[in-house]
């Protein structure tokens, strides 16, 4: 997990190199004014845009198996919750074909951050995560980059 500035996603191109791709795409493209769906940056990386109001509290953690998840924030904000799945109880189906799948608890050790344009989370396949969660406005408008993860 990489919990950072946007301004500072390409000091990270050393883990993730497709971070540099996202950060030219990001300089070019106004989040806010993309409509829902899905958007390709670059081979292999996409950018998922939704609209949501926020969850009161959540239950589940999602992991995921061949992508990481890349969470930034354009409009609103949003709590989000994420831990090392090690312990991670209550493992569920995995779904191949959306590369999901929902855990109980995920132990110990949760970092919450409070996201919020301008500032980003990255969540790693094994890092498990709650993202949505309400924190200080109604709506919330996201993208949620999924990148390759071949580590």
């Amino acid at each position: 997990m990489i919990i950072d500035k946007i301004e500072n996603l390409e000091l990270y191109t050393a883990v993730v190199p497709e971070f540099a791709a996202i950060a030219k795409y990001l300089r070019e493209t106004d989040l806010a004014a993309l409509e829902e769906g899905s958007y390709e940056v670059c081979p292999g990386v996409k950018c998922n845009v939704s609209e949501y109001e926020p969850y009161a509290a959540g239950d589940k953690w999602e992991v995921h198996k061949k992508y990481a998840d890349l969470h930034i924030v354009a409009v609103g904000g949003e709590k989000i919750d994420c831990a090392c799945t090690l312990d991670g109880e209550g493992l569920g189906y995995y779904s191949e074909e959306d590369d999901f799948m929902f855990i109980d608890t995920c132990g110990e050790g949760i970092t919450t951050t409070n996201l919020k344009p301008g500032t980003f989370v990255y969540c790693a396949p094994h890092d498990g995560h709650r993202p949505g969660l309400k924190w200080n406005t109604d709506k919330v408008k996201k993208a949620v980059f999924k990148i390759p993860y071949n580590k």
